[in-house]
């Protein structure tokens, strides 16, 4: 066995050790909170309509004991009325909790067909096994249409497969995260044949706490990440096709999605015409969000899907939806690299959504380097680096889709936005660093050059 094969098997072990560490970490941050079983921040929108969909399609999340359910009342009942039919009539049906924003209670027994026998009540709607809703008017109807539907999907199989509990809503979302960890390490280790750096790659993304957070939570930005990753995987590696393919589900999970089509695009046009380029960054995106988006065009019809889910949606995305001050902290795209205004997730303990600025700042920096790099010697860093300047356009390019959303006229962007992107900064950091180490003679030699430039400017003096 060769010491280069036993230097790359050791490598990948140890991003796959590092990428397991970082699942952990994103379960064990918020399991060590007192939220870990409730809903956290903006997960009680996609985990009810997640619920919601599944009953839709007929189904309902796995139950177990002690059995628990979410009893909606019909709108002409009175919820003191009912709570007492139950206390007399149903003693072994506990109440765990009445709502007060929408007429439901949610109860918990140790026996279903004691839950189930309530069904028989003229005052009860429907009751839906399960987790409690959260209380919200209508949020046994909200759907989230305004938003793709594929997070919602796993969400939604997660809880049929397994039950609706908060590890399962989550579960997705940590395991895409420990397989994002992983791609970023060995794309690293295969764009620079150097297994320092790609183990240096996935511990860059374990170090960047908007990316834990994120990973740790049944909301979109885990899923949009994941696949956006995906997608630059294959930029990088010059497989357009399978990019295309993985910014439609990037797209599927969250229309920002479409934001690496920008770069994409520039770069495919690059290599190759302009009618292919088209393809794999406009046409399979879109076929591929049209796909996912076909179950829910048959629960609710094309037309209410288009209304809402497109015509709506794009609305709702360059709107602005709270003003400053009215609602969460509002932080533009180039606050993120500053880790201003952040958003909290979690208050007391306090989760602010903010990334590694020590990352953020030193990729700012190096890329600006790697011009000056470029500028001095062209064609061989150029030929040589070619990857790292795909990863720079595939960054930026992404980054700068918010900033066109911002302009359009969406002043309400949330720093959590940022987990699409942190992990391609991540990986751009790690590989600017990777060719400041390699082209460490050059660069001591344009600097020298630099300064005895400015000496002699100044000697003229």
């Amino acid at each position: 066995m060769s010491s280069w094969s036993l230097d790359h098997r050791s490598a990948l072990l140890l991003i796959l050790v590092i990428s397991i560490a970082y699942g952990l970490a994103s379960f064990l941050y918020y399991y060590s909170t007192p939220y870990y079983n409730s809903y956290i921040s903006d997960e009680v929108w996609y985990v009810d309509a997640a619920r919601n969909l599944l009953y839709l399609l007929g189904l309902e999340p796995r139950l177990t004991e002690p059995y628990t359910a979410t009893i909606f009342l019909r709108p002409e009942a009175d919820t003191q009325e009912f709570l007492s039919i139950l206390n007399t009539s149903f003693p072994e049906v506990k109440v765990v909790q009445t709502l007060s924003k929408i007429k439901a209670v949610y109860v918990e027994s140790h026996s279903l067909r004691d839950i189930e026998r309530l069904s028989l009540l003229p005052e009860i709607k429907y009751i839906r096994p399960g987790y409690v809703y959260g209380d919200a008017g209508d949020i046994d109807v909200y759907y989230n249409l305004e938003h793709p539907p594929l997070a919602k999907y796993f969400i939604m199989y997660s809880m049929y497969l397994f039950g609706d509990d908060p590890f399962f809503w989550r579960l997705p979302s940590i395991i895409l995260g420990v397989l994002k960890v992983f791609l970023v390490g060995v794309l690293i280790l295969r764009l620079t044949n150097d297994p320092l750096f790609g183990i240096l790659g996935s511990l860059t993304v374990l170090f960047d706490p908007i990316n834990v957070f994120m990973d740790g939570l049944a909301m979109l930005e885990a899923y949009v990440s994941f696949f956006t990753v995906l997608a630059a995987v294959f930029i990088c590696l010059e497989n357009h096709g399978l990019a295309g393919l993985f910014t439609g589900l990037a797209s599927s999970a969250k229309m920002s999605g479409f934001f690496i089509s920008l770069p994409g695009l520039l770069l495919s046009i690059t290599r190759r015409n302009l009618k292919k380029s088209i393809v794999y960054y406009i046409f399979i995106p879109l076929a591929v969000f049209i796909l996912t988006n076909i179950p829910i065009m048959l629960l609710f019809g094309y037309e209410r899907w288009w209304r809402e889910s497109i015509v709506g949606a794009l609305s709702w995305h360059l709107s602005t939806k709270t003003k400053p001050g009215e609602g969460p902290p509002i932080s533009t795209p180039w606050d993120w690299f500053l880790g201003a205004n952040p958003f909290y997730v979690t208050i007391n303990p306090d989760t602010p959504i903010r990334g590694n600025i020590i990352i953020y700042i030193g990729t700012i920096i190096l890329s600006i380097l790697f011009l000056v790099l470029i500028i001095a010697y062209r064609e061989e860093i150029v030929k040589k680096y070619t990857y790292v300047i795909y990863m720079m356009t595939i960054a930026y390019g992404t980054w700068f889709g918010y900033v066109i959303i911002w302009f359009a006229g969406n002043h309400s962007e949330y720093s959590f936005y940022m987990a699409q992107i942190s992990p391609l900064l991540d990986a751009l950091f790690v590989l600017l660093l990777y060719v400041f180490y390699k082209e460490y003679a050059k660069i001591t030699r344009l600097v020298q050059d630099l300064v005895l430039e400015q000496k002699s400017i100044k000697d003229s003096f």
